[in-house]
């Protein structure tokens, strides 16, 4: 799990590419658990999530900043 640390430490065009990067990873597991490719295990979705929610934190956080 990447901490918000390893998040700040990003640039703005990282954490967009990040941002898309996770969304992919949440899509895929959402699609091999539907088509039962293989073993999903939940907490993956969850840990992906919350990683989106920090980078969009982190994102909100510089705009409101600049």
């Amino acid at each position: 799990m990447a901490k918000k640390e390893d998040f700040r430490a990003l640039s703005n065009e990282e954490l967009e590419i990040r941002e898309i990067e996770e969304r992919k990873k949440i899509f895929e597991c959402r699609n091999a658990r539907a088509a039962s490719d293989k073993e999903v295990k939940p907490h993956f979705i969850r840990e992906h999530k919350k990683n989106i929610a920090r980078i969009l934190t982190i994102q909100a956080e510089r705009k409101v900043a600049q």
